[in-house]
């Protein structure tokens, strides 16, 4: 990373890098370029998306299946929106998120439809190891 991308600006000069990251496992490119030991010129910081998930995990698993079967059948999503205006309060009521803007749950769940259990984002979101 340091010497392949921050050097495309040439001999002398300068340039500025940001690398949003995920670390999946200790010891990964994300992981290594977060550890300010190792790397304090990226000033690396940890953030967790989404701190407590929904209590109302059945509005997502249908919000998660009406979007599915949409784009199934070679549509556009629309209805899945429209379940989701219609229930916002309930889906979204108990999350307190990172400081993003808008909603985050909202916008991973639409990147992502299949269900929390499946993707095992609750495991990741608090990691296991301590660095």
């Amino acid at each position: 990373m340091n010497g392949a991308i921050l050097n495309l600006a040439g001999p002398g000069q300068k340039i500025s890098g940001i690398m949003p990251c995920t670390v999946i496992r200790p010891g990964d490119m994300a992981d290594q370029i977060l550890d300010r030991d190792k790397h304090p010129a990226w000033q690396g910081e940890r953030t967790r998306l989404v701190y407590v998930f929904p209590a109302n995990e059945k509005l997502w698993d249908k919000y998660a299946q009406i979007r599915a079967d949409s784009f199934r059948n070679d549509g556009d999503g629309h209805e899945a929106t429209e379940f989701y205006g219609k229930h916002r309060k309930e889906m979204v009521a108990p999350i307190p998120t990172s400081n993003v803007p808008s909603s985050p749950c909202a916008r991973c769940r639409r990147r992502s439809p299949a269900p929390r259990r499946a993707r095992g984002l609750k495991a990741r979101s608090t990691p296991v190891w301590r660095i």
